[in-house]
Parts: C-alpha cells; structure tokens; sequence
C-alpha cells in the first residue's frame, strides 16, 4: 500500500514540511474564523497527510481507530458524565488502545510517534463540536485537498 510514497521517494525536505504544517494551520484558522470549523483540530490533518506519504494503510487505521475511539468516548460521556480534560484524556487512553489494536490487524509499517494521538484528537474535536457527519465529511474534504497540496509543495521543494 504504499502509493504515496511512490510519489514522493526519499526524505520529506523539512522546508517542505514547516511549509505543509503552516498552510494547514493557516487555512484550519481561516476555516475557524469565517465559518466556526474546526475541521480535526490544529495537528491532525497535517500529521495524517505527512504519515499518510509513507504509507496509505494509515489512513485506514485512522478510520477504524477514530470510529471506535469517537463511539466509545459517547459510551464513556454518557455513562460516567464527563466533560473537560476527563473527557480528553479518556479519548486519548481509548484512541492509543484502538490504534495498537488496529495497527495489529493492518500491519502499518512506520505508524510515527503521534500517529495514535490523532483520532483521539479528532473523535474529541467531533465531541465537541456536535453534527459529527457534517464534520467527518468536512474533515475528508479537507484532508483530500491538503493531501493535493502537500503533493505540489514536494513537488516544487524538488523532493523525489
């Protein structure tokens, strides 16, 4: 599964990192500023595109792991009343439990150090925000346009 990588051979440039990183939180600002979005949080759509590079699998991991992570921590919030930091912290433990679980099955090769953070990350920014289908859909389409560009900053960076 690894396509993306194909595409972009070799070492990530880390100009074209910063690059990738500011863009994202300049347009997750943005997102928040005019419409109130939070699209995922600050980190995860720049980290998942940067893993994602390496191996495609990890977008599946993401998935299952945020699915689980995200219904879980509603089983959790209702039953326990939690809100806050609690609640984050219990999407955090529920979302590196579900990414070593899944991480298992699928077998991805170099998951990275915050790789299991991140669909905790994300299933909490669901929590919060409410409408949890209009944001994942937002969320992919997000992630499907940064994808495209962090291929033309590699791509201009000259990284092959």
């Amino acid at each position: 599964m690894r396509l993306l990588h194909d595409l972009v051979p070799g070492r990530l440039d880390l100009l074209a990192v910063n690059v990738v990183f500011t863009l994202y939180i300049i347009g997750g600002f943005l997102a928040y500023e005019r419409w109130g979005l939070r699209l995922g949080g600050v980190l995860v759509v720049p980290f998942l595109t940067l893993y994602a590079l390496d191996d495609l699998a990890v977008l599946l991991l993401f998935a299952a792991a945020s699915l689980v992570t995200f219904f879980g921590g509603e089983v959790i919030h209702r039953t326990f009343l939690i809100y806050g930091r609690r609640m984050l912290t219990a999407f955090l433990v529920l979302s590196v439990w579900s990414s070593f679980g899944g991480n298992l099955l699928l077998q991805v090769s170099q998951q990275g150090i915050f790789m299991p953070l991140l669909p905790g990350l994300f299933a909490y920014n669901l929590h919060r925000e409410g409408r949890p289908l209009w944001n994942t859909a937002l969320f992919i389409g997000w992630l499907l346009i940064f994808l495209l560009a962090t291929f033309a900053v590699f791509w201009l960076a000259g990284v092959r």
